[in-house]
């Protein structure tokens, strides 16, 4: 994460946290906004996505899509080290997995991919407003490339 982007995010990052947590907490941030523009991309063409956690080796936020639904559950499941990407559209790896904190929560389809699209051109904004040169770094490209995707 370059100098910019680090300071910018870090606007939003408790001040009681260590130097070295927060630039870990302004790359989970915007980590975390590119899964989901890119989850919502693949949902035209996937029934089903998995989003890896990143704090952690075992738990993903599976996508399942029933007609114009999508459940939404917590998934416990450690695929391997031969896996090595943060988003799994194939529901065979987790076959095994146990179910988390939650499981099964249904919302619209529509609904869901308009929150995802609102709250990151929410966040966009708000950057925009404490720093609109920091929307110019590669972090921000790949929000904005997912973003656009889905107009």
């Amino acid at each position: 994460m370059d100098e910019k982007t680090y300071f910018m995010i870090g606007a939003l990052i408790p001040d009681h946290i260590p130097l070295s947590a927060k630039r870990l907490y302004s790359e989970l941030i915007l980590t975390y906004f590119e899964l989901l523009n890119e989850a919502v991309t693949l949902l035209d063409h996937h029934h089903y996505i998995a989003i890896k956690y990143i704090e952690n080796n075992s738990t993903w936020l599976e996508l399942r899509v029933e007609k114009d639904c999508i459940k939404v559950s917590e998934m416990e499941c450690e695929i391997g080290p031969s896996w090595n990407s943060l988003i799994c559209t194939e529901e065979k790896y987790f076959k095994d997995a146990k179910f988390g904190s939650f499981h099964d929560i249904t919302i619209l389809k529509e609904q869901f991919e308009n929150e995802v699209k609102e709250k990151t051109q929410m966040f966009i904004e708000e950057i925009k407003c404490i720093n609109p040169m920091i929307v110019e770094s590669k972090f921000f490209k790949r929000i904005f490339y997912y973003s656009a995707k889905m107009l």
